[in-house]
């Protein structure tokens, strides 16, 4: 396919595949052609474009500043046709094929989401979930991604390339081990935080204060704790908490199943943190697959059943 002033879209591709493969071998056997031609493809892109894209070596190149804006332009729209193109002729098909999600690693790694995916596995063999668990913020575009997990407090930023449905409320309650609190005594109200040694999350307005409401009200009340451990993942804070290290304010689904097993013991119970809020994203401008989409309604109907949403 030819573009303005003679850009090829196949060297465009075969551009991108190299980059995404490192090496000019691996792009060819990618794409089923000779390793002669994806260089005479790149060298073509190059002349048409008036740029240096790639600088070769012996047994390999890097990647010039022209071509890293260029990749980065190009393998999202790349991956945007094949989606249509899929979605197209997968429109009537039985969802099929892998299913990349993301989700963090301390709610993605918790029996809930293992028994959802399974779950889903058995409604839709089709269909195989490819789960990648991080705790940095993933650019489902950039990365290829189908659907994304994010818990959050407040509302989602605006965006115009991501879709959101807001699966469940997550409650968050405090909790500690028996050996701690046998150690050094139950706090009876929260101002006797101060004096315990508390495990809290990064994202709390600050870290020497919690943010608490009573059950059943809506306004919440800051008191100062004694801060122990500061931790971007939950987690590290309930290993801590069960290494007799301090109370820590978490989700209840991630605290639930150590309380039934005797774990963790439930700490000030008529009082909750500040509640968080799971959704599910996935790419607007993507045409969905039969897969995405019925992940996106599985997910939804199944989610709710979430034991700490109350």
């Amino acid at each position: 396919m030819q573009l303005s002033e003679g850009v090829d879209l196949n060297d465009v591709e075969t551009f991108v595949r190299v980059v995404e493969a490192g090496t000019f071998t691996a792009a060819a056997a990618a794409l089923g052609v000779p390793k002669s031609t994806i260089s005479r493809r790149v060298a073509r892109l190059e002349e048409a474009l008036g740029v240096s894209l790639l600088a070769r070596k012996a047994r390999s190149f890097t990647v010039s500043p022209t071509g890293q804006r260029l990749h980065a332009r190009c393998a999202p729209a790349l991956r945007e046709i094949a989606a249509v193109a899929s979605g197209l002729h997968d429109a009537d098909a039985a969802p099929r094929g892998l299913l990349r999600i993301t989700a963090p690693h301390d709610l993605g790694s918790t029996r809930l989401f293992a028994e959802l995916f399974i779950r889903f596995r058995a409604a839709y063999p089709g269909v195989i979930p490819c789960v990648e668990l991080s705790m940095r913020s993933v650019d489902l575009i950039e990365e290829g991604f189908d659907v994304a997990f994010r818990p959050h407090i407040g509302q989602l930023p605006d965006s115009d390339v991501l879709m959101v449905r807001s699966l469940d409320r997550l409650a968050v309650g405090l909790y500690a081990s028996p050996g701690y609190l046998e150690r050094r005594g139950r706090p009876r109200t929260p101002s006797q935080l101060r004096s315990h040694d508390c495990l809290t999350h990064v994202t709390a307005r600050r870290p020497e204060v919690w943010a608490l409401r009573r059950r059943g009200d809506e306004e919440l009340t800051e008191f100062a704790i004694g801060t122990a451990l500061v931790a971007n993942d939950f987690s590290l804070l309930i290993a801590a908490a069960l290494a007799d290290g301090g109370i820590g304010v978490v989700p209840m689904v991630l605290a639930e199943p150590h309380v039934l097993r005797g774990e963790l013991c439930p700490v000030l119970p008529r009082w909750t943190g500040l509640e968080g809020q799971l959704s599910l994203l996935w790419p607007a401008t993507r045409q969905l697959a039969p897969r995405v989409r019925a992940f996106i309604e599985f997910a939804t109907r199944d989610i709710t059943s979430c034991p700490g949403r109350k």
